[in-house]
Parts: C-alpha cells; structure tokens; sequence
C-alpha cells in the first residue's frame, strides 16, 4: 500500500489501519493519526509498537481509552498510566492492578 494512501484512510477511519501491509502498521506517525481519529486503531499497530514504552505513552497522550488496547505490562507502567490519566481521568479504570 502507498504510504499517502493509508495515511489518508487512516484520517478517514483509523481502523482502516488494519488493512495496511505490516510496514505501513509499524510506522509511528501512521499509527498514531490512526489512534487520533478512533481509538481502537492501536489493536492494529505493528508489534513491536504495541509494546514499546514511548509509542504507548505518546498513543495514550493522544487518547487515555487507548489505555485499554496496551500490551498488559505497559498497562502497569506509571508513566504510560500518568500520560493517559493526564488526558482522561476516567482512563485510570483501564490501568493495570496497583501492587
């Protein structure tokens, strides 16, 4: 897929990124215009993406619902849990349990 195409889908309805070639999935400004426009695009995301820290903290900032569709162990992660709280308080009841 072209990389102006996907993008300009992604615009329209961020769950069109789950019809992307796995590269075009993988690429952060992709994902995260995906994650802008619906949440649930983060499902979609590449996997390295869906489990690495910074992604996960500037996705989260984005919207704090995204909280929900992180990799477990960045759920528990404070800094993760703080980027989307600071946006949505509510996103505190999707956070990991707290030791």
């Amino acid at each position: 897929h072209d990389r102006a195409v996907v993008l300009a889908a992604v615009r329209q309805d961020g769950r069109a990124l789950r019809f992307a070639s796995e590269g075009l999935r993988a690429d952060p400004e992709i994902a995260l215009e995906a994650i802008k426009q619906h949440p649930e695009a983060f499902r979609f995301t590449g996997d390295l993406l869906r489990v690495n820290r910074s992604f996960a903290i500037q996705a989260t900032s984005c919207c704090g619902e995204v909280l929900r569709y992180v990799d477990d162990r960045l759920r528990d992660d404070s800094g993760v849990v703080l980027a989307a709280v600071a946006l949505d308080g509510l996103a505190l009841g999707l956070a990991g349990p707290v030791p």
